[in-house]
């Protein structure tokens, strides 16, 4: 919420924005990067067991070889 007074005026101005679709999206934001963090965390036995290791999950291509 913005409150202000209009120049020259006693007269106050108030300016409300929902922002629950944005809470909404951070929230979910939040959860798919917690989803993401604990699969790439899982599947480091699998990386280890195939021998590759890269250092970030978009390094693998579909097939599992590097691109």
């Amino acid at each position: 919420m913005k409150v202000g007074m209009l120049p020259g005026m006693k007269t106050s101005i108030a300016n409300f924005m929902d922002i629950t679709s944005r809470k909404r999206a951070e929230a979910a934001l939040v959860e798919s990067e917690r989803r993401l963090s604990t699969c790439w965390a899982i599947s480091r036995e699998w990386r280890i067991a195939a021998g590759r290791m890269p250092s970030e999950p978009w390094s693998l291509s579909a097939k599992g070889a590097r691109d």
